[in-house]
């Protein structure tokens, strides 16, 4: 049965993270002006993941240069697209605070929809 499981559960993460992962690039890509994909597609080719001391990074296992870090069970539990990075510290870290701080202090939401919230 586990076997089975195993079977039907990786041919879902295949068929979700084809429609759902794989990158192709759109005008918002070169957006502000990029020559090249700003999402930094496609991701350099890696057969293993390994620690870079000199950076202080992680670099991730990559067998498709067109799709995004991804695990799994988030992409089948979740169904949507997502994209993982190990942020230790430095350029990226400072980038995700930019990006996530910018993110939750948008104000696109209406007053009646930030109410509901507290």
């Amino acid at each position: 049965v586990l076997n089975e499981w195993e079977s039907v559960f990786m041919t879902d993460v295949k068929m979700t993270g084809e429609v759902l992962q794989r990158h192709v690039c759109k005008p918002v890509c070169h957006k502000y002006g990029h020559k090249e994909c700003r999402f930094l597609f496609p991701h350099e080719i890696v057969d293993a993941s390994y620690f870079e001391s000199e950076t202080n990074a992680v670099v991730l296992l990559c067998r498709d240069a067109t799709v995004n870090y991804y695990n799994p069970y988030i992409l089948i539990s979740y169904r949507h697209n997502h994209d993982l990075k190990c942020i230790l510290s430095g350029r990226a870290a400072k980038g995700a605070m930019c990006y996530i701080s910018d993110y939750i202090t948008k104000m696109d939401l209406k007053f009646y929809q930030m109410l509901s919230l507290l």
